[in-house]
């Protein structure tokens, strides 16, 4: 299957076109922003959690699933930092995408970029779009190279991490937990959003988010390590609006993803901006 991820490689032959550069995704398109977000949400803990907090949780449990479904096409950065004392790696990554009907990746514009915190590792873009050209993606990679064509031989095994619908999955888990009983979580609001968190030592966060961002240990466990889990719901929607993950304690583990643009997307902004490559 080929995905989408922060280790997106490139394995078959490439044909180089001319193709304009791919612009910001979102408003959010930096670690620092998406630290400030992180912070002000985790400010909104600090308030008194509501009263009616199981009350909620079951009402958001009851309809998350059916009422995501209808969630198909947005924007998400999402960035992943590991600090070992020795050692720092950072990797951020910015999509735009549209689902099909069947939750299938219809199309994406994507940025990736790995560092070690002074110098840039790798930084490649991809475009792709079924509706435009089913069985070919494009792939820039570095920020002044070529673009090259790509073949997809299956476009319905095109996937990417985090796959929206598997963090709906990962959110519904710890809801889940949550109604009964064998998760610790507590529950704020804001104007527009809920916001659940959670330290309880039970939550493990590998086996709900791990596969969506590739989170695997060795040589320690999850239970070596302080754990807190931030979501952001909007309150209107039941779309997910950020996920946060920390692990600390040996090294220090941080995860987020701002999801923007919730559905704001059709298969034309896609293919316009691959129609300039004519």
């Amino acid at each position: 299957m080929m995905k989408l991820t922060r280790f997106l490689t490139v394995a078959s032959l490439l044909i180089p076109i001319a193709m304009p550069t791919i612009p910001s995704v979102g408003a959010v398109s930096s670690i620092e922003e998406a630290w400030e977000i992180r912070e002000s949400t985790l400010e909104v803990t600090e308030t008194e959690a509501l009263a009616n907090s199981d009350e909620i949780l079951e009402e958001i449990a009851a309809t998350l699933q059916e009422d995501n479904d209808s969630m198909l096409a947005g924007s998400a950065y999402t960035t992943f930092e590991i600090y070992t004392g020795a050692e720092t790696s950072l990797a951020d990554m910015d999509i735009e995408f549209l689902y099909d009907d069947n939750q299938l990746l219809n199309s994406a514009i994507g940025r990736f970029k790995d560092s070690d915190g002074e110098t840039t590792s790798m930084t490649q873009s991809l475009v792709f779009s079924k509706a435009y050209d089913p069985n070919t993606m494009y792939i820039q990679n570095s920020e002044e190279g070529p673009w090259e064509a790509q073949e997809v031989p299956d476009p319905d095994d095109f996937s990417m991490d985090p796959d929206y619908f598997a963090l709906v999955t990962g959110v519904e888990a710890i809801l889940a937990g949550a109604v009964s009983g064998d998760y610790d979580v507590d529950i704020y609001e804001t104007d527009e959003s809920y916001i659940l968190h959670t330290t309880d030592p039970n939550v493990s966060i590998t086996d709900i988010f791990g596969e969506q961002y590739s989170i695997s240990f060795e040589g320690i466990t999850e239970d070596d390590l302080d754990k807190q889990v931030l979501l952001a719901l909007d309150k209107e929607t039941n779309y997910i609006d950020a996920i946060f993950l920390d692990m600390t304690g040996i090294l220090s583990m941080h995860v987020q993803t701002i999801l923007e643009d919730h559905n704001e997307f059709d298969e034309e902004h896609f293919t316009s901006f691959l129609n300039d490559l004519e």
